[in-house]
C-alpha cells in the first residue's frame, strides 16, 4: 500500500459558526493521508496521487467561507473521492488555531478517518 501525506498546510479564512469567526480570519492546520493500492512499478505521475492536484482540492475547499469545520471534511472527501476513486484509505484533520473562546489556550480540531476497504 502506498500513502501520501500533506502536512502542515496552513489557511487562513472565515470558518465558524459565530459572528466574530466569520469577520476576523482565522488560522487553521490540515493535515491529510491518502493510501491507496499499486502492485505495478510506479514510474509516471498517473500511477499515483497527483499531490500538487490533493494540495488543489484542499485549498479550494479552505477558500469556501463555512461555518462548521465538519462540512469542510466532508466536501473534501467527495472532492478526492470522485478525482481518485482508487482510494482506499483516508485521514483528514482541520485544527483551527486559536480559537475566539474566552479563556480558552490551544487550538481545535475535527478529523474524518474512512476506509474505504472495510466501510
Amino acid at each position: 500500500m502506498i500513502s501520501i501525506y500533506l502536512k502542515h498546510l496552513v489557511f487562513h479564512a472565515n470558518h465558524g459558526w459565530h459572528e466574530e469567526e466569520k469577520k476576523v480570519k482565522g488560522t487553521f492546520e490540515v493535515n491529510v493521508e491518502i493510501r491507496f493500492e499499486n502492485q505495478n512499478s510506479i514510474t509516471e505521475l498517473s500511477e499515483t496521487l497527483d499531490y500538487s492536484a490533493v494540495y488543489a482540492i484542499i485549498q479550494q475547499k479552505m477558500n469556501v467561507p463555512t461555518p462548521l469545520l465538519e462540512t469542510i471534511l466532508q466536501h473534501i472527501e467527495i472532492e478526492l473521492i470522485k478525482q481518485y476513486p482508487y482510494i482506499q484509505f483516508l485521514f483528514l484533520t482541520i485544527e483551527k488555531k486559536s480559537p475566539p473562546i474566552i479563556g480558552f489556550n490551544g487550538s481545535v480540531a475535527v478529523g474524518l478517518t474512512k476506509n474505504y476497504l472495510n466501510p
